[in-house]
């Protein structure tokens, strides 16, 4: 009732709408299953996760017409969650995932992430903003921004909770992804040096030979 106080009912039936065009989409892509999905407050942009392929597909339906854009987990930057303008907690390509979160991961559960993320801002009582923020591989569209929360609220309400629940849930899982990704590339880098270390070895062998 308070969601319907808030956004009207007739933007309530226009967002329902949207999250129902965007499935029907989502439904249609070849190589995408979508096994999970999250959309802003206003449903203007949204991200599906496909989990047995690993891909994300990041949705803006900001205008009259959607836009999809379907990338890996390499392909992402970095990661941070924003409230009220602050960075709360980031992750970026190449650094230690446990140096980026608050709760402690553990490469557990994807769920049980920033243990104490209210904790960790400032005292006041209320929030306007709370935001996903996510640089990606691409000079034409680097960012990617969805809101779980875009109008003002009071810290304790429930609405607040589930929001930042929702929150530390899709930053926990896009850390996991980047995470994976840099240990998955890892061992093709340790190929390589192996690889240019024996042909070093044979290179030498032969120049002993010719010698001899």
């Amino acid at each position: 009732f308070f969601v319907f106080i808030l956004i009207g009912i007739g933007g309530a039936q226009q967002i329902k709408e949207k999250k129902n065009t965007i499935e029907t989409m989502l439904s249609k892509l070849d190589n995408f299953t979508m096994n999970q999905i999250i959309s802003s407050q206003d449903a203007k942009t949204s991200i599906a996760f496909d989990e047995n392929r690993k891909l994300l597909c990041l949705i803006d339906f900001s205008g009259e017409s959607m836009r999809h854009k379907i990338i890996s987990a390499k392909e992402i930057i970095s990661i941070e969650i924003i409230e009220n303008g602050k960075t709360i907690t980031k992750t970026d390509r190449g650094s230690q995932i446990g140096g980026a979160l608050v709760g402690g991961l553990a490469l557990g559960g994807v769920g049980a992430i920033i243990g104490g993320l209210s904790g960790k801002t400032s005292s006041e009582t209320k929030v306007n903003k709370v935001a996903l923020h996510i640089i990606i591989n691409d000079v034409q569209q680097p960012t990617f921004d969805l809101d779980f929360i875009s109008i003002e609220m009071q810290k304790d309400s429930y609405f607040y909770k589930d929001a930042i629940h929702k929150a530390e849930h899709w930053y926990g899982l896009l850390s996991v992804l980047i995470k994976n990704a840099e240990v998955n590339q890892a061992p093709q880098v340790q190929r390589v040096i192996e690889n240019t270390t024996n042909l070093s070895d044979e290179l030498l062998k032969i120049a002993d030979l010719r010698q001899k």
